[in-house]
């Protein structure tokens, strides 16, 4: 077994140890210091403590689809051979992401509304919150977004926009190619003098 690139099996307590010994014998730090930075600076660093949200997201009801916000009340018995007619003012036109209008509970697709004039024909009745976002369906507020010890992607720094922060309490990520200012992997190979293959 001389050629086992394991010496000996080392109890985990006492590798710690070791582990730790070594490296305040080689003055590294326990943990790298905590700073805040923007958002825009984040991706890539480590979080310092958990990241939770501040607010919902979205933080209203949401029009779900491009379309008209109606209450599903007044769709009620629309068929393609009864439809239903909507004045102007019993419906309000909206976006994806809208907000929705007051007294207005569902959406119907803008391809399924037939205008005439400004009356608007329906030829299906739709349910409540139909193509609706409900206030918090992405997040919401004090839910946890990100643990401690979580390595940010651009995903994470967007989630935690959304959830309302604007700056994170992290730590510079450990680079596993140096110790504390030496290389880990040995000499430089740029300047060896022995030719590397």
């Amino acid at each position: 077994m001389t050629d086992s690139p394991f010496l000996r099996d080392v109890p985990a307590a006492r590798a710690i140890d070791a582990w730790r010994a070594a490296r305040e014998a080689g003055g590294c730090p326990a943990r790298l210091p905590a700073y805040l930075v923007p958002l825009a600076e984040a991706t890539g660093r480590v979080t310092a403590e958990p990241v939770w949200a501040s607010r919902s997201s979205p933080p209203f009801d949401a029009a779900g689809m491009d379309g008209i916000a109606v209450r599903a009340a007044d769709t009620l018995g629309a068929s393609e051979t009864t439809p239903v007619f909507l004045e102007p003012g019993a419906y309000d036109v909206v976006d994806t992401g809208d907000p929705m209008p007051d007294g207005r509970d569902a959406v119907v697709m803008r391809e399924h509304v037939h205008y005439a004039g400004g009356t608007a024909e329906l030829r299906a009745a739709v349910p409540p919150y139909q193509h609706v976002r409900s206030i918090g369906e992405d997040v919401s507020t004090a839910e946890l977004l990100l643990p401690e010890g979580h390595r940010l992607r651009a995903v994470d720094v967007a989630a935690a926009a959304a959830a309302g922060a604007t700056e994170l309490l992290v730590r510079r990520h450990h680079r596993p190619a140096t110790r504390c200012g030496r290389s880990a992997r040995g000499p430089d190979p740029a300047r060896s003098s022995t030719p590397t293959r």
